[in-house]
């Protein structure tokens, strides 16, 4: 067998997309349910943990600690099994980045430019659940999606 091919090289972050209108719920677009290839994240100036800041229940998703708007952090993003999937350096809040989505559930670590961890976030990516555009996760906004289709947030 061929050895497991290496995580994707780093995606620097990109200027803000736009965005699909918010509550675009995008698992289940024309009807049918969607399966996600990637997801357009943003990272926020503030923080939010609760459950009124994403259409998710609280059983499927999990902040911990808080980014507080640092500026030129880096964004590591993890598979369900915790092995890296991508990352993206020196963001700043308002900068976008694009995801692969590889598994039902997506890790993301905010660390400052320091080295110190200043969050660690879980939410369910598979579409089981509901994943909205505008859905806030910590200091992560949801923003955009690519579907297997090829729909995007542009169909909302």
């Amino acid at each position: 067998p061929s050895p497991p091919s290496p995580p994707s090289p780093p995606s620097p972050p990109s200027p803000p997309s736009p965005p699909g209108p918010p509550g675009c719920e995008f698992c289940r677009l024309n009807g049918e349910k969607q399966k996600l290839e990637t997801l357009t994240l943003q990272y926020a100036e503030g923080d939010c943990s609760s459950t009124n800041c994403n259409s998710q229940p609280s059983d499927k998703f999990y902040v911990n600690g808080a980014a507080g708007g640092a500026q030129n952090v880096q964004i590591i993003v993890m598979d369900k099994s915790m092995n890296v999937i991508g990352s993206a350096s020196n963001v700043n809040p308002g900068d976008s980045f694009v995801i692969p989505k590889k598994d039902s559930e997506t890790n993301i670590k905010i660390v400052a430019s320091n080295g110190q961890p200043l969050q660690s976030i879980n939410f369910h990516t598979s579409c089981s659940v509901d994943l909205t555009v505008g859905d806030q996760f910590g200091s992560i906004v949801v923003v955009g999606f690519k579907t297997e289709s090829g729909l995007t947030q542009a169909v909302c």
